[in-house]
């Protein structure tokens, strides 16, 4: 018998970006695509696999169980989604380790401690923690993002001018984090000067929140207010006795009014107003253009036309974020499968390309939606849809597709005013 060990990072969907992904997983769903071009071989006899990673496999269960159910009979697949988001069990299932199949007991353990710290905003806590990481092995990537993560979460549990701190509810994976999800505390405690604490999207929590950057409707709970948030997919309940100021765009607002809830009329994804939390004057600019992708495509096997280089997605520091956008500024244009990379260009008037990979259109969660949300919401003359494109990016005329577009300063007013609202909201209900 023979065989080959595949590294997991070079499985296309499996990496970080660091390694050409070249070996796609098939299954039982996608006969039809693999037909005549793999070998299926019969597990052999007698020899029972151990399970790995019980509450990794139990995600994967329940996200298969969940698929079918849609597919069958979509009010039981909501009632069931509601459940286990209302129980716990959404929570238990994604608060897991950073990635317990790569490290040892002890190491996932002093991770998983070093988030938890950072949360709570013991900055030292964090930096002890992660020179004992440091100190024995090299980190792998996952250990130095869930470190770069572990810091974030501490900057903003601790910066600010103080006062009551604001309680924030984002999606902070994968660490060290994905640009736009991370936006959400950028731009609130730009608004506020105040230390924001995180609150996860999955826990049960009665306290009150805000909720604001991110397709996660899904995860408003009763006392959050809501201000500019949106929706990936219609097939979700939104909770109705939240204080919503402002949503995404109508998209969201309709769903919202036909599931029983108030009439939201402000609309915009907070994510727009990174040009006046980052004031960045775009001067002479490189003559290159720049691709970013989203953090789901990060290994798909890209070639690249002259003249382009590489960005990022994955960051979640202040700092970080800074440089992103300043590097962004740099460049004629940006071509990007990250919805929010592309909001963060209309907001500086960076000519840029939305872009899905073809081949790979589910890979971002959701129905797609949320690009028609976000630009009916950000009053834009069309809607930015994305398109798609092979994998050879020297196969599409780039002309047809980059174009300018800029976020009005009266819908960055209104915008703003929500946020301020949100705020004012919060302390109202916790000072």
């Amino acid at each position: 018998m023979s065989f080959q060990v595949v590294p997991s990072a070079a499985a296309i969907g499996r990496g970080n970006g660091e390694v050409t992904a070249f070996f796609s997983f098939g299954s039982s769903g996608n006969v039809a695509e693999f037909k005549s071009k793999v070998v299926q071989h019969d597990q052999v006899a007698g020899v029972a696999r151990k399970p790995r990673n019980g509450r990794k496999r139990a995600l994967q269960w329940a996200k298969r169980v969940e698929r079918r159910l849609s597919r069958t009979s979509a009010p039981t697949a909501d009632r069931l989604r509601r459940i286990a988001d209302r129980t716990g069990i959404t929570h238990v299932l994604t608060q897991g380790s950073h990635d317990p199949s790569r490290t040892s007991r002890h190491r996932q353990s002093l991770v998983n401690q070093m988030i938890a710290s950072g949360q709570r905003g013991e900055l030292e806590r964090v930096r002890e923690i992660s020179a004992r990481l440091n100190a024995n092995a090299i980190p792998s990537a996952s250990e130095a993002g869930a470190q770069k993560a572990a810091e974030s979460f501490a900057h903003y549990a601790l910066d600010g001018s103080g006062g009551t701190p604001l309680t924030l509810t984002w999606w902070p994976r994968p660490f060290p984090g994905n640009f736009g999800d991370w936006l959400s505390p950028m731009v609130l405690q730009s608004a506020s000067s105040r230390p924001i604490k995180y609150l996860a999207p999955t826990a049960p929590s009665l306290q009150p929140n805000l909720v604001m950057i991110g397709s996660i409707g899904r995860f408003i709970r009763s006392r959050s207010i809501v201000v500019g948030t949106g929706i990936a997919s219609d097939e979700i309940e939104l909770n109705t006795s939240a204080e919503y100021l402002s949503v995404r765009g109508p998209v969201t607002a309709d769903l919202l009014r036909r599931q029983g809830g108030p009439s939201v009329e402000s609309f915009g994804d907070p994510g727009v107003l990174l040009s006046r939390v980052l004031p960045v004057e775009r001067g002479l600019t490189n003559g290159r253009i720049a691709l970013v992708r989203h953090f789901t495509h990060a290994n798909l096997p890209v070639t690249l036309p002259e003249g382009w280089d590489e960005v990022s997605v994955l960051r979640s520091h202040p700092d970080e974020i800074r440089d992103f956008v300043v590097t962004l500024a740099g460049y004629d244009a940006v071509v990007t499968s990250a919805m929010h990379v592309m909001i963060a260009c209309h907001s500086y008037g960076i000519p840029c390309a939305l872009i899905g990979f073809r081949g790979f259109e589910d890979a971002v969660h959701g129905t797609g939606l949320k690009y028609r949300d976000y630009s009916l919401g950000a009053g834009l003359a069309e809607a930015w849809e994305p398109v798609a494109v092979d994998l050879d990016l020297r196969r599409t005329r780039w002309d047809d597709l980059i174009r300018p577009e800029q976020i009005s300063a009266d819908k960055l007013d209104e915008v703003e005013a929500a946020v301020a609202a949100g705020i004012a909201a919060y302390l109202a209900r916790t000072d």
